[in-house]
């Protein structure tokens, strides 16, 4: 075809057969004059962007609404100077007034040589037959954390739920146990990918996403799995349904019919029966068939296929048994012996019409969208799941997502677009995948997971992009929390010096995290280390504990524990250097299907008893002379008062006061006081056995509780011992001070048979000494001292 500008003349008269042909044609199609005027639509643009004739048929295609500002102007400039045919990206807007774009082709219509009129229409949409690579319904995650080295360090119940089949009589966790998990242990930056896992007959769908991560210095890896096998079952019933309705159209479903204009008759073929008893019948008895909202639909169809045009319709047959079946009808009138007839077939399209709302519901519950870049022309296509994912009301320019991306993600993109253009023709087959965080006005911040494939053309020059879109905002968020948490976890047990350890019931070994490998100097280079609970045991537990211990961790995998419910024990145990500790475990015993771990925590607490051991000493003990205080005293002399008259042995309660001590103390001041009460205190112990208890009540008063008394005169014997010792100077300072004592005497269970009256008497005992002279001691004698 010449290259040339042409003029339209009046010559060139577009006839009525060129007219009809072009509203047969099953693609939006406009019919213009060379000047631009519209002559003609195809039904398939009246239908798919519910356009109307009168409205259109006579005036220029470029004033049309129905076509976006920018594509108006384009089109009146191609087609005032139109030469030869060419590939046009035009945005138009659909019934609900979302602006989309296509690829239109404008094309000259040529008799004997000259140009007659200009046809422009859709060459390519949306590929329909671009298949879900994943939907992610909903269901329990599954997350781990994962070393260098390939070890499973933390994972929650749904991780092994997930890979339960995988795991049973595993001692530690491991990667290589999971063949079929392709984690990248030296990732750098996040992934994910799906994959499937058999045990048998069964096959499981997965979701695997991982994140690199850094916890106590070390390299780690976050692992994120979610269940996806109902949806990949879903997928595969559908494709099995579509390949059915595909089989069942082109064995001969369409079902041909005739209405006969005049008299209304209408007849079909026999192949209706299974859909329509009734062969032969009247328009409107044909119509009682069509479901009521559809009816008038239909009627109208009728009438506007008078004019000579073909048309097609779609409505809704609804059977005898109370079903409903999804119909195309399609038909032109033609005269037949010189009488109208409308003559046309109609197919049922059911299957095919609940398949695709099945897709787009899948589309709508997993966040699921669809989308393809024709790489010579860089035009990008998407379709309404998209927008509706964004929020956005029409597609958005390529020019403005640079804004809208982080530049992190922006910066991903053209590096894929980079390798893309790199190396094209080697990726036909192979798949990409990238996340992208979106960031639009108004809105939350979203991330896109986003899949695709190159196709290229049968020469090998790469052509098409095709993927697919999800929203992965939850899972991203899922993903940073868990990242959050560990590091909170990480920090406290680093911080309050806890450690991890888990026992693994049916091995009896115990499984110790870093910061007890270090406690106990068996630390390793990396990971966790495991040991055998009882040699763990006797090596590092105090024989005392060693029974407590065992018998506790015993119960607990004997199944005597109940899950989720936390034990506690303390132990002393040798530390690296030797030093005698106190730890103390928190056990829980948690039930994952069939598979029961027992884990827990250890915290060392040796500060904590050490503390709590100075403030029960402080309470019961004297702070000058670190004796036993009266309180401590009194339960000792209880307990041994029941002791001693369960096995019928004798003792005494010697009541010591010390004679002119008011003296000392104010001579020679406080200090010298309580070097007194020192001296006097270490004298004391002179006198006592082992068996026996000093105390010290208050001030100068001290009290001895003599056991195993064989009779009266040992007591006496101590007693004289006593004040030979104290009546010898005592050396304070530079000075020497002389005292004495008064001592008062209560057997038992002579002078009384509890503890309370045995400190009476021998008090008593002890002011009848005072009072007759001091320096002596006196035995208590009923009412009579």
């Amino acid at each position: 075809m010449k290259k040339t500008r042409w003029t339209p003349t009046p010559s060139h008269r577009i006839s009525v057969d060129l007219k009809a042909c072009c509203r047969m044609f099953q693609v939006p199609l406009w019919l213009m004059t060379l000047d631009g005027q519209v002559e003609e639509i195809s039904d398939q643009a009246v239908k798919t962007h519910q356009l109307s004739r009168e409205n259109l048929i006579g005036h220029p295609i470029f004033v049309s609404s129905v076509w976006e500002a920018r594509t108006l102007a384009l089109l009146q400039q191609e087609v005032q100077q139109f030469s030869h045919s060419k590939t046009l990206d035009l945005t138009l807007s659909d019934p609900d007034g979302i602006f989309r774009t296509f690829q239109f082709r404008l094309e000259a219509v040529v008799h004997d040589g000259n140009p007659l009129a200009l046809l422009l229409y859709l060459v390519s949409g949306l590929d329909p037959a671009v298949a879900l690579q994943e939907v992610c319904e909903q269901s329990d995650l599954g997350l781990a954390v994962v070393t260098e080295q390939g070890e499973v360090v933390w994972h929650n119940a749904g991780f092994l739920r997930l890979l339960q089949q995988g795991t049973a009589g595993l001692d530690a966790l491991q990667v290589q146990h999971f063949p079929e998990l392709p984690l990248d242990l030296a990732a750098t930056q996040p992934f994910s990918r799906t994959l499937s896992l058999k045990r048998g007959r069964q096959v499981n769908w997965l979701h695997l996403t991982g994140s690199p991560m850094v916890l106590s210095g070390q390299k780690h890896l976050s692992v994120m799995l979610q269940d996806v096998t109902a949806f990949q079952q879903q997928l595969a019933r559908q494709q099995v349904q579509e390949v059915q309705v595909q089989l069942a159209v082109s064995a001969g479903s369409m079902v041909p019919w005739t209405l006969d204009v005049q008299s209304q008759a209408l007849q079909f073929d026999s192949v209706m029966v299974p859909l329509q008893p009734t062969f032969s019948l009247t328009l409107d008895s044909g119509l009682d068939w069509i479901h009521p909202e559809d009816q008038e639909k239909v009627r109208w169809t009728v009438r506007q296929a008078r004019s000579g045009l073909p048309f097609q319709v779609e409505c809704r047959l609804m059977l005898p048994s109370g079903g409903i079946r999804q119909l195309k009808i399609s038909g032109q009138q033609v005269v037949q012996a010189g009488r109208e007839v409308l003559v046309g077939c109609c197919w049922d399209f059911t299957e095919q019409h609940n398949l695709q709302q099945e897709l787009q519901e899948a589309y709508r519950i997993a966040q699921f969208s669809r989308w393809r870049v024709h790489l010579p022309s860089g035009t990008l296509e998407w379709n309404a799941e998209l927008l509706h994912l964004l929020g956005l009301p029409a597609p958005l320019p390529k020019e403005h997502w640079e804004q809208v991306l982080t530049p992190q993600s922006w910066q991903r993109l053209q590096d894929l677009k980079n390798a893309l253009q790199k190396d094209a023709s080697q990726k036909d087959t192979s798949y990409f995948q990238l996340d992208l965080e979106v960031h639009l006005p108004e809105q939350p911040t979203l991330w896109l997971n986003v899949r695709g494939r190159v196709v290229c053309t049968v020469q090998g020059q790469p052509e098409f992009v095709h993927g697919t879109v999800q929203n992965i905002t939850e899972m991203v968020q899922a993903r940073q929390q868990m990242q959050a948490l560990s590091r909170r976890l990480v920090l406290a047990t680093e911080t309050g010096g806890i450690g991890i350890w888990e026992l693994h019931p049916h091995s009896m070994e115990l499984e110790l995290d870093p910061t007890l490998q270090e406690f106990f100097g068996v630390q390793q280079a990396h990971g966790h280390i495991t040991l055998d609970f009882y040699a763990f045991s006797e090596r590092y537990v105090h024989p005392d504990d060693q029974p407590l211990l065992e018998g506790i961790f015993r119960r607990l995998t004997a199944e005597e524990g109940r899950p989720e419910t936390t034990q506690s024990v303390d132990f002393r145990v040798k530390s690296l250097l030797g030093q005698e500790k106190v730890l103390r475990f928190y056990a829980q015993v948690v039930q994952e299907n069939t598979h029961r771990r027992i884990l827990g925590t250890a915290q060392d607490i040796t500060e904590q008893k050490q503390a709590e051991q100075r403030i029960r000493h402080q309470a019961h003990h004297d702070p000058l002379t670190d004796l036993p205080n009266r309180r401590l005293f009194f339960e000792l002399l209880s307990q041994q008062v029941r002791e001693h008259a369960r096995t019928q042995e004798k003792s005494a309660v010697l009541f010591i006061d010390l004679d002119r001590f008011k003296e000392v103390n104010d001579t020679y001041g406080h200090q010298a006081g309580d070097q007194l009460l020192l001296e006097v205190t270490r004298r004391l112990r002179e006198c006592t056995r082992s068996s026996d208890v000093l105390a010290r009540l208050a001030g100068d008063e001290f009290v001895i509780l003599l056991t195993r008394l064989s009779d009266r005169q040992t007591a006496a014997m101590i007693a004289d011992r006593i004040l030979h010792l104290l009546n010898k100077p005592v050396q304070v300072g530079r000075n020497e001070a002389h005292i004495s004592a008064s001592i008062g005497i209560a057997l038992f269970p002579q002078d009384a048979d509890d503890a309370e009256t045995l400190m009476i008497h021998a008090d008593q005992s002890m002011y009848h000494a005072k009072k007759n002279g001091k320096n002596q001691y006196h035995f208590f004698e009923g009412n009579r001292v």
